[in-house]
């Protein structure tokens, strides 16, 4: 059956700051959960899921012309950059 776990990304978004998430869900295979030792709960993504969100994350913001900024541990995601 395997087990489905997610990797959240905080976020402020747009001229007000509004503070939100990113988040990536991916499926675990059951092959892979015996391999990490069965354990549901306390899991912790590999450094393949985090690689592979980082990926998404990267693609997403070039997509809707969007970037990140700040110095703290949560950054800033401005309004989108007018076209044309």
């Amino acid at each position: 059956m395997g087990v489905v776990s997610s990797i959240t990304f905080a976020v402020r978004f747009g001229r007000t700051a509004r503070l939100d998430r990113l988040q990536w869900w991916y499926h675990l295979s059951t092959a892979k959960e015996m391999a990490l030792g069965g354990c549901r709960f306390g899991f912790t993504a590999g450094p393949k899921a985090v690689e592979r969100f980082s990926v998404h994350i990267e693609r997403w913001l070039h997509n809707t012309r969007q970037d990140l900024y700040g110095n703290g541990s949560i950054p800033l995601c401005p309004a989108p950059k007018a076209t044309g």
